[in-house]
């Protein structure tokens, strides 16, 4: 946790706490202060010196209420740091959390449900970008830019944020009349950042890393899968909606079904199925849904 703090700092970000952490248990009979003493001095006097000097406690700042109503994994997440990331990243900041490995929090987005209403029946779904290792946290904060307040802007930071993906030359231009919606290009963002992860995570012998298998199992498989293929009749009837040529070789041409989801505003990305070791993914499609009438 220290290693990560260090990487935000040195990007210009700030690693906040909750004000009780000095009285959790990392351990079933002590607590944290107990634990501190077992470790190498110089690592206890680093992190003593954030907890009790430097007052890094997101508290101290909260911007939602206690009386919005957060939920993560079934589980009431208002007043806590994670509802506090929710709520800033809904409202357009960027915000992220730091997780610890192994734990059971080991994914790069952890999805949550803010529920409105005097009974809560409003229900918008966002999900908050998490990090648990210091090369996925520099990784991501080498690539942040500037608040994007335009789809021109995201097509900039898109295309010079991803080393992996290859961006057909015209395929935002499906984006042209849709009304910008920062929510909506945040889940985007996030939608090429999975497809980044799973770019890179091969090992070696050419096989997924445990990780990158994390992500395909729970952002491609599921209910609530973000990504999916077209179906057999979708591309049969839309085939020249969905034939698109490849960046990657210009002489070819081919069906492109695959795609992600933004669901708010009826977004799709297509790409390139199946990903593999060493290739790039090609990106030929960034706009409405293509299989509608």
């Amino acid at each position: 946790m220290m290693t990560m703090r260090s990487v935000a700092q040195r990007y210009g970000f700030v690693v906040s706490c909750s004000s009780t952490m000095l009285n959790r248990q990392p351990l079933w009979d002590l607590d944290l202060l107990h634990v501190l003493n077992r470790i190498p001095e110089a690592v206890k006097k680093s992190v003593l010196f954030w907890l009790t000097r430097q007052g890094p406690f997101w508290e101290a700042q909260q911007a939602h209420s206690e009386s919005e109503w957060f939920e993560c994994r079934g589980s009431l997440i208002t007043g806590t740091g994670l509802g506090e990331a929710a709520f800033r990243t809904m409202s357009g900041t960027f915000c992220g959390v730091l997780s610890f490995s192994p734990s059971e929090w080991e994914d790069p987005f952890i999805q949550f449900v803010w529920k409105r209403g005097s009974d809560g029946s409003e229900q918008i779904s966002g999900s908050i970008a998490n990090w648990y290792t210091a090369a996925a946290l520099e990784s991501s904060l080498k690539r942040i830019g500037p608040d994007i307040e335009s789809w021109s802007e995201f097509r900039d930071v898109s295309t010079l944020r991803y080393p992996t993906l290859k961006f057909s030359k015209n395929c935002f231009d499906g984006m042209k009349g849709i009304p910008f919606v920062k929510r909506s290009a945040d889940h985007i963002l996030n939608l090429l950042d999975v497809l980044d992860q799973l770019a890179r995570g091969f090992g070696d012998d050419g096989t997924r890393t445990p990780e990158s298998q994390r992500i395909y199992d729970n952002y491609f498989t599921g209910d609530h899968a973000w990504f999916s293929d077209s179906s057999d009749s979708e591309k049969n009837r839309f085939r020249d909606r969905l034939t698109f040529t490849d960046p990657r070789h210009p002489d070819r041409e081919m069906i492109f079904g695959w795609h992600g989801k933004e669901r708010r505003s009826l977004i799709r990305l297509h790409f390139s199925w199946p990903i593999r070791h060493r290739e790039s993914v090609a990106i030929v499609y960034v706009g409405r849904k293509l299989t509608t009438k």
